[in-house]
């Protein structure tokens, strides 16, 4: 069944047009309408009276809310006298003569009731018109049970409304959109400003526009939000309105919040209460976007660009940071790529002027306790570049192994270091193998209790630093492989073997027993060192100070499972080092492609290389938005981080290492050559690919768990 057709009660008109500005009965009106199954025609109150009659015929809408005099104008005399006119070029007039019903809504003082139009004389002769007074009383002729019988007729993908375009380049066009659609934009808009029932939302937004009907009722409908419509936007009854009705999130175009900043009497009036400001359809000067956060004490301020088409097409998120992705990048381009890893200025400055090594350390134990996102921004700068510094090993892999161990002593006593960038953390973990298995470990220790008093009383005479001090300490012994800068480390961390399962204890990296060489690599921007231990004296890290051996004889060792959290959020951090690198690697491809000639013309301008390097850009937005939704599931303490991790780490490995072999085919020649970076992304493609575990291991792991469940 459909609007119009029941046989138990009135007929319903199937499109509803409304033309009226912000008032509750346009919320009531379009809500109601959609509740009994019509599509919504929202018309532009700044249309005149021939293009909102355009709209009405176009739309086929029989039903019309229109506001009463309003600002000098009388929208409905307006249609009338177009729809007059018309009528004496042709046919056309009669489209007006379609509408059932016309209901006027009271905007100005003074009752608007069907006076205008006698009783039985509708828009353009024909129907009815009533005022908005006398619309309960029409509805209370319908049973309730054919209004539940229209309502639940309603499907996800019958049509919620037609958008019509501004018409600014020619005629308006209507766009239409189904519920299913309209409903997920709305949520995504709130779910991105994190709207809740808490606030409350100041819709200065126009609504017959979807900045002010989708991103604002319905956003507000779907999160709860209060909705709060101001009628004509004036700036000294905003903030009035925010100051009595305590609003909390205020969209609207940049010139509106620059005539709040610059009004005489804002400092008369408390804003206190504003926490999300969304920006649309307009670029946001830096410096307006800063003094809003300053001035009017919005937490959070958003760019979100949409057309009538799609209403929002891209939004940026709180918590991304253009800046910090701005300041890293123009500082790598200051200092270069740092190949070698022994120039220790450029892992300064990231740390002095970035704060990059803090940024997912909490502030208890000296970092900036940001969080995986703003560490993935840094990260992918540095894929850009192919840039070689200790932050994947040391401020990721190695510091969120302490974190997850629970040991809040260790914590405080080796993160601070870590997270100012003065000391540079290690992770001894895997074999000769590198499969990064946290049940796994190269190295073994035992208690020092049981090795000969000889031997005990030798390490504790010789060792230093974080030694064998106590019979609760232990000693280790093995060769771990593939160490993140394990040959420059100032903190050294290992996994090993106990007769309890995998645990980790912190060893002295310069200490007796512990050997670090630094290994040759296909990619020269990574450094990796191999790591042996020959009853080196170990202290055990975990909750508590507790001994590796305490675990419960069954059950999966804490060392296990803090491994299992660095692995997860090493991989992430990783994808997002590739996407970089793809990105990059892809931009130059583009870029050569456009200067290198062949057969008189730019190979770039043959069609079969534009669909390559089509299908290569469509590869790494793929890759970039699975590694961002992992690192957002780090962010959010999701329970599927290892398998979003998992599938971050295949895709963006097969994406990267795609990237830069289709580099080194379109560069020809020169893509082999040492002075190109060509080879450099495939090298660190291949690398990458390999670290905290090959990409078929992973997709072993989102197979198993996807069909063992």
């Amino acid at each position: 069944m459909r609007p119009g057709s029941s046989p138990t009660g009135p007929p319903w008109p199937s499109r509803v047009a409304i033309w009226s500005p912000n008032t509750h009965h346009w919320v009531l009106g379009a809500l109601g309408a959609l509740h009994a199954g019509a599509a919504l025609v929202p018309v532009s109150t700044r249309f005149t009276g021939h293009e909102a009659l355009d709209v009405i015929g176009r739309s086929g809408a029989r039903a019309l809310i229109v506001a009463g005099p309003f600002l000098g104008t009388d929208r409905l005399a307006g249609l009338r006298a177009a729809a007059a006119e018309d009528a004496q070029q042709g046919p056309a007039g009669s489209r007006l003569d379609r509408l059932s019903l016309t209901v006027r809504v009271p905007i100005e003082a003074g009752p608007v009731t069907g006076e205008a139009s006698p009783p039985g004389e509708g828009a353009g002769g024909a129907g009815g018109v009533i005022g908005w007074a006398e619309l309960p009383g029409l509805g209370a002729a319908v049973p309730a049970a054919v209004a539940a019988e229209r309502a639940a007729a309603v499907g996800a993908g019958d049509v919620s409304d037609i958008l019509f375009t501004s018409g600014t380049t020619g005629r308006s066009k209507g766009a239409m959109t189904a519920h299913r659609q309209s409903l997920a934009v709305a949520r995504a808009w709130a779910e991105c400003g994190r709207v809740s029932p808490a606030d409350r939302y100041l819709v200065v937004n126009p609504f017959f526009h979807s900045f002010g009907f989708k991103a604002g009722i319905l956003a507000c409908l779907v999160s709860g939000a209060a909705l709060v419509p101001q009628l004509v936007y004036d700036a000294g009854q905003a903030m009035a309105l925010v100051e009595a009705e305590r609003i909390t999130v205020f969209p609207g175009p940049p010139t509106i919040y620059q005539t709040i900043l610059d009004h005489p009497d804002r400092a008369a009036h408390d804003l206190s209460s504003l926490r999300l400001a969304v920006t649309g359809a307009a670029t946001v000067p830096v410096a307006l976007v800063e003094r809003m956060r300053r001035e009017l004490s919005f937490e959070s301020v958003l760019t979100a660009y949409g057309l009538t088409e799609a209403v929002v097409v891209t939004m940026c998120r709180p918590g991304e940071r253009r800046d910090l992705r701005d300041a890293v990048r123009g500082l790598l381009a200051q200092h270069g790529r740092g190949d070698s890893g022994d120039d220790r200025s450029l892992w300064r400055r990231l740390c002095g002027e970035i704060g990059a090594a803090g940024l997912a350390i909490p502030q208890r134990y000296g970092g900036a306790g940001a969080g995986p996102v703003e560490t993935h921004i840094v990260m992918e700068e540095l894929g850009r570049g192919l840039t070689c510094s200790p932050l994947l090993g040391s401020a990721v892999l190695t510091a969120q192994a302490l974190l997850a161990s629970g040991d809040a002593a260790a914590c405080q006593r080796l993160l601070p270091a870590i997270a100012d960038g003065s000391a540079v953390a290690a992770l001894a973990w895997t074999t000769r193998a590198g499969r990064w298995d946290p049940g796994e470990a190269a190295c073994a220790a035992r208690p020092a209790a049981r090795t000969t008093a000889a031997e005990a009383i030798q390490a504790i005479a010789e060792a230093a630093g974080p030694a064998v001090s106590s019979p609760d300490d232990w000693v280790l012994a093995g060769q771990a492989h593939h160490v993140l800068d394990g040959d420059a480390a100032d903190v050294l961390l290992a996994a090993a073997r106990t007769p309890a399962g995998v645990a980790l204890f912190e060893m002295d990296p310069r200490g007796r027993g512990v050997t670090r060489d630094a290994v040759t690599t296909m990619d020269t921007t990574r450094r990796l060192a191999v790591v042996r231990l020959d009853r080196a004296p170990g202290r055990p890290v975990g909750a508590g100070g507790a001994s590796p051996g305490s675990a419960s004889p069954g059950s999966a060792s804490p060392g296990s499972a803090a491994l299992a959290r660095a692995r997860d959020l090493a991989c992430v951090a990783l994808s997002a080092e590739q996407v970089g690198a793809a990105q990059r690697a892809l931009e130059l491809t583009v870029a050569y492609t456009k200067v290198r000639v062949q057969f008189g013309r730019a190979i770039g301008s043959f069609q079969a290389l534009q669909h390559r390097m089509a299908d290569l850009h469509v590869l790494v937005e793929s890759a970039r938005s699975l590694s961002y939704a992992a690192a957002d599931a780090a962010a959010g303490g999701a329970a599927d981080l290892g398998l979003r991790a998992a599938a971050a780490k295949v895709y963006c490995s097969e994406a990267l290492a795609r990237v830069a072999a289709e580099m080194i085919q379109l560069h020809g020649a020169i893509g082999i050559t040492w002075e190109h970076d060509a080879h450099r992304y495939l090298k660190r493609a291949h690398g990458a690919g390999q670290l905290f575990g090959r990409p078929s291991e992973h997709a072993a792991r989102v197979a198993a768990a996807l069909i063992d469940g």
